[in-house]
């Protein structure tokens, strides 16, 4: 390519297309339009910047017509298949190094994993230890923000039992919203609520 970058005329480009590949336990449907526009807080009808990427699930026996057609990505799926079903019985890093002998042993990412089995090892472990990683960080946040709407829950019943004014419920609210950054966002909202109510 010898165009002028810098000049003022204007460098055509081929069509760009973007496809994610997923792999994850989650059910997914096969084919998948994602777009940058969905994430937007405020949803407007023609955003500024749009991204359109298609993801393509190739986990299981899903779009086994692509795995087909290529065998890296269908010897990939197998390889992440394998860790995914042997990481439920064995230690991570055990379940990591089956898979790979295995995939060796019937031919599945040979080549591949016999020149870099050290780094396809140690990016394996890290991409599913992460994966856990997520999932249970998810899950903890969402115990503590149950746990934490409980609290509250429980204290504007008892306020409501004792018949307290609105003035002293806010007043509370916001003393126990002092404590805790969670309860104090909740307590807003409460607070607001409380308010829609009387």
């Amino acid at each position: 390519m010898d165009e002028n970058l810098y000049g003022t005329k204007v460098v055509q480009i081929p069509p760009p297309e973007f496809v994610i590949f997923y792999n994850g336990e989650k059910d997914m449907p096969e084919e998948m339009p994602l777009r940058l526009s969905d994430m937007y807080r405020l949803k407007v009808e023609e955003p500024k910047l749009q991204l359109e990427a298609v993801m393509l699930n190739i986990s299981g026996s899903n779009n086994s017509r692509f795995k087909e057609a290529c065998r890296t990505l269908k010897d990939y799926a197998v390889y992440t298949d394998k860790i995914r079903l042997y990481s439920k019985e064995q230690m991570l890093e055990e379940a990591v190094e089956r898979a790979i002998d295995e995939c060796i042993a019937e031919d599945v990412l040979k080549d591949f994993l016999t020149k870099h089995r050290t780094e396809a090892k140690a990016m394996s472990i890290f991409e599913y230890d992460q994966e856990k990683h997520i999932r249970q960080e998810r899950e903890e946040a969402w115990e503590e923000g149950h746990a934490s709407g409980l609290k509250l829950a429980e204290v504007i019943f008892r306020l409501f039992r004792e018949g307290k004014t609105i003035e002293a419920d806010i007043s509370l609210l916001r003393s126990l919203s002092r404590t805790d950054k969670r309860t104090a966002r909740a307590g807003k909202v409460i607070q607001r609520k409380a308010i829609v109510w009387l």
